[in-house]
């Protein structure tokens, strides 16, 4: 399982590979996605942090708050370079600054979030907010609560239909 900080560097730069960077909020809609890919297709969840239903569809909070400076806009910065904190023996804190390396996601993790990503990348930001909020993960959860693992999972693996909208077809209720 990987942080959902490093999956949303990883989307960020292979955006920017493609020509097509991503806003703030597509990335959380995309993140989502990839959340619900790997719970069909790895039977695990990719990353540990909690989804919350917010008023524009699902958010992961601390990816969310590090790229709220961009606003609306897109997200044209490469993600190589971030600063972490380690902790010492003594309970100190110490900043660091990291090199981003997407090899620490395996190869094959890799090809599914890319598959994700492909499908999703043509709409347009609001589409994918409408997609998302139509959707039963969203629907059966209170403002500002968990969009549950165990909810999202039952809602894509419950019929093609559904696991279909994963990867960017947009089936009406």
């Amino acid at each position: 399982m990987y942080s959902a900080m490093d999956i949303a560097r990883y989307i960020i730069n292979f955006c920017i590979d493609i020509g097509n960077p991503i806003s703030n909020l597509k990335l959380q809609k995309i993140l989502y996605y990839v959340q619900a890919a790997f719970m069909i297709e790895e039977c695990e969840p990719c990353f540990n942090e909690e989804i919350i239903k917010w008023r524009h569809g699902p958010v992961v909070i601390n990816v969310y708050k590090s790229y709220q400076r961009f606003i609306g806009g897109t997200i044209n910065e490469r993600q190589e370079k971030y600063i972490d904190y380690e902790y010492t023996n003594n309970f100190h804190v110490k900043i660091v600054t990291k090199t981003f390396d997407a090899d620490i996601i395996k190869e094959r993790h890799r090809k599914l979030i890319n598959k994700v990503v492909l499908c999703l990348i043509g709409m347009g930001d609001w589409d994918l907010v409408q997609k998302t909020q139509e959707e039963d993960p969203y629907i059966n959860t209170e403002k500002d609560e968990i969009i549950t693992i165990a909810s999202i999972y039952a809602y894509f693996n419950n019929c093609f239909i559904n696991e279909g909208r994963i990867y960017g077809k947009y089936y009406t209720k």
